[in-house]
């Protein structure tokens, strides 16, 4: 979805990086963008649920790697998202 400004015979024309004949923000780029970020947000919610929720505990006391709660996990997967959409959208 990333687009870029024309310095062709119109001022102002935003088109796709890739696909320079598609008009950003205009006819189906609209539909075709809106939908791939409203399921992109409801796929990453189900991915959080389902890193909390479908958690195996290895409780040991002598094991360094044992985890007690899904917490870490649920951490570092907000970060992970966080930075792919930085870079999906301010790149």
């Amino acid at each position: 979805m990333k687009c870029n400004s024309t310095d062709g015979e119109v001022e102002g024309q935003v088109v796709m990086d890739l696909y320079s004949e598609v008009e950003c923000w205009k006819g189906p780029f609209i539909l075709h963008a809106s939908f791939a970020i409203v399921v992109s947000f409801v796929f990453v919610i189900i991915c959080l649920v389902a890193a909390i929720a479908l958690f195996e505990t290895k409780e040991s006391p002598n094991d360094v790697c044992a985890k007690v709660t899904s917490r870490p996990d649920f951490t570092v997967l907000i970060v992970k998202i966080v930075i792919l959409y930085q870079y999906g959208f301010f790149y």
